[in-house]
């Protein structure tokens, strides 16, 4: 299970979109829900999180990547409007990311990008 920090209080929790048990915060927004896939256990360490968790307690900024963000939040956008965004067009298999043009299973041109 995916281990992230509440972007408001930095507190631990089980799933990125998950409301946090300590400030009872919920990501609702694709950016704010962006940035809770970025603060997880999918791109950093527990130590860095630790750190990461320390700062936000102690009141700093953490500095997202706008190029990640944008992606991630557009990608969030088009997974809620079609649920189906990560399946090969041809056979249905899931994909590994929207930009992946050749299906592993079938083997034929399964998107041309995001």
């Amino acid at each position: 299970m995916t281990v992230a920090l509440c972007t408001r209080c930095g507190a631990k929790k089980f799933g990125a979109f998950s409301s946090c048990e300590e400030c009872r915060f919920t990501p609702t927004s694709s950016e704010e829900r962006a940035k809770s896939v970025l603060l997880s256990d999918h791109h950093h360490t527990h130590a860095e999180l630790d750190h990461l968790r320390d700062a936000i307690k102690a009141g700093k900024t953490i500095g997202f990547n706008p190029d990640s963000l944008s992606e991630y939040a557009s990608t969030l956008e088009l997974l809620e409007s079609d649920p189906e965004a990560l399946q090969c067009r041809h056979c249905g298999e899931d994909l590994d990311s929207l930009d992946e043009t050749v299906c592993e299973n079938c083997k034929k041109i399964a998107r041309l990008g995001s």
